[in-house]
């Protein structure tokens, strides 16, 4: 059976702190930054740290290739998921042609983040039967298409997201907190990676279409224990809990949830602004070849014209085209920029009532 993985970047895989919040690394000791694996870019100032085991995992991956090909999806931009992919090869000593696909925040569309179903139609030969994602966050998760699909892992931060942000910055910085002795020491202890690899090795053959964590599979695979564990770990992201009994560590979720969701927003946005950039464009090119076409009928006459016209008109289609399809992304990305998600549990609001789903509506394995 050929199996598909899928990775989500940060907080899964690595964890990244950029040049806006790189003082928390600066000010990290020898002592501690000793017990972490990164790769530091000093001159722009961003570090890179590896989530532990990512070494051991991938060689897993690139012995067993013929049976188990891997892909990255994050809510980043696609220039960005192309760099950490190229870090994660040169770190792992992968061949550049290693990952069979990097979808970034432009694969995104629809009502469902990170919907499955748009590998099964871009590559035939992966399914429900034999697909599954690995992410940190439960949204990506525990939504109706991902649910037997998905693994929710612990989020690798130990420079995590500050619980009292500051509203003035409106979600540019991500918050990042400096880590403590604590924080460097469970970094280190990590070991879901090491879970991913046992669940692979663990993997049977489907029967009947079903689903890669369906009740039956997780039975004869002897993974009940692994999946109720994971069960409660998800469920703590959309249990229905009143605000006022949430512990800290929940309010911290709760926030870092929050902060996710809001680098999802200005991701997309970015990206609007860019194809809106492009669309104007198109529209200047478009007009300068209405003009030309214009002087060529006037100075030729209508019937005489389409001999001189003919590539400028062929300009035109071809503008409005893209144009059309930038259109479309946009429609699609102000989607995602707009999607209504519950801070607390991570899980989309019922947008007509402005209530969370159920717990029965999410209701899985």
């Amino acid at each position: 059976m050929k199996l598909c993985v899928i990775f989500d970047i940060d907080e899964t895989l690595i964890h990244f702190i950029d040049e806006r919040n790189y003082d928390v690394w600066e000010n990290t000791s020898e002592k501690h930054k000793k017990m972490l694996d990164y790769e530091e870019d000093k001159i722009n100032r961003k570090v890179c740290i590896f989530r532990p085991l990512i070494q051991e995992m991938f060689s897993f991956f690139m012995i067993n290739r013929s049976t188990i090909s891997v892909g990255l999806w994050t809510y980043a931009d696609a220039k960005y998921a192309s760099e950490i992919r190229e870090i994660i090869i040169k770190l792992c000593n992968l061949p550049k042609d290693f990952f069979l696909f990097t979808y970034s925040v432009d694969d995104i569309s629809g009502h469902y983040p990170k919907d499955l179903r748009h590998v099964y139609s871009n590559f035939p030969e992966f399914n429900k039967s034999n697909t599954f994602l690995v992410d940190n966050l439960a949204s990506n998760v525990m939504h109706d298409i991902n649910k037997q699909n998905g693994i929710v892992v612990p989020s690798f931060a130990p420079y995590g997201f500050n619980t009292n942000p500051d509203p003035t910055k409106n979600g540019e910085d991500e918050f990042r907190l400096h880590a403590t002795a604590l924080d460097h020491a469970k970094a280190r202890r990590d070991h879901s990676l090491r879970d991913i690899v046992f669940i692979c090795k663990k993997m049977s053959e489907p029967d009947k279409g079903e689903h890669v964590f369906s009740t039956d599979r997780v039975r004869e695979m002897g993974l009940q224990s692994f999946f109720e564990l994971n069960k409660k770990v998800s469920m703590k992201y959309i249990t229905r809990i009143p605000a006022s009994s949430r512990s800290n560590r929940s309010s911290a979720t709760a926030t870092f949830t929050q902060a996710q969701n809001t680098m999802r927003k200005n991701n997309a946005n970015k990206s609007i602004k860019a194809l809106t950039a492009e669309q104007t464009d198109l529209a200047g090119k478009q007009k300068e070849c209405e003009k030309k076409v214009a002087a060529m009928i006037k100075l030729h006459g209508k019937k005489e014209s389409h001999m001189y016209t003919n590539q400028e008109n062929y300009k035109i289609d071809e503008c409005k085209k893209k144009s059309k399809q930038i259109s479309e992304k946009i429609k699609a990305l102000q989607k995602t920029a707009s999607r209504a998600y519950d801070i607390k549990g991570g899980c989309p609001c019922n947008k007509k009532s402005g209530k969370r789903k159920t717990m029965k509506s999410w209701k899985f394995w």
